[in-house]
């Protein structure tokens, strides 16, 4: 087969173009910093994340994005319980991670026991400022760690972070 010349160098230049690869989302700088505290991810991107709501201390006020209320929300004990099952899943070499590119919200479903998850609580009922007053104690299955970028001020103003994590009874965390 021959080439023309113009096939060639267009080849040739698109071969040395440098190539976008999206790295796994725990590997991002700011999704890192957004998993360290309800703090910092509140302040997280633009809008923030509302990994908080999914604790069972939660504190008020509830975070902004998300529902603002905890009812039938699955939680963790609290931020020590998850930081530690979300630094084990960021620190696991035998499972694959999902890749943050540009933009979305691309999510990790993680077995519980990998994580060393053992109790979750679901909220059956919530009082009126929406934090739980009845918590149902359970097995979960999964762990869900939820990432998520937007480009604008209504959104993540353009930084991945950590939007959202939980224990789960269902295997596809819905």
């Amino acid at each position: 087969m021959r080439m023309s010349r113009s096939t060639l160098l267009a080849l040739l230049a698109l071969s040395a173009a440098p190539q976008i690869h999206a790295a796994a989302c725990t590997a991002n700088a700011n999704v890192q910093t957004s998993a360290k505290s309800d703090a910092d991810n509140r302040a997280a991107g633009g809008k923030g994340g509302h990994v908080g709501l999914h604790m069972r201390n939660a504190a008020l006020p509830l975070p902004p994005s998300g529902a603002q209320s905890q009812i039938d929300k699955s939680v963790f004990e609290n931020w020590a319980a998850f930081k530690q099952s979300f630094d084990k899943w960021s620190k696991d070499t035998t499972k694959p991670h999902v890749n943050c590119g540009t933009s979305g919200g691309p999510k990790d479903i993680v077995d519980a026991s990998l994580v060393g998850v053992t109790q979750g609580w679901k909220c059956t009922k919530a009082g009126g400022n929406g934090l739980c007053e009845t918590w149902q104690r359970f097995t979960p299955v999964k762990v869900c760690f939820w990432y998520y970028n937007a480009p604008g001020s209504g959104g993540t103003a353009g930084k991945w972070l950590l939007n959202t994590a939980y224990p789960s009874l269902n295997a596809d965390c819905s």
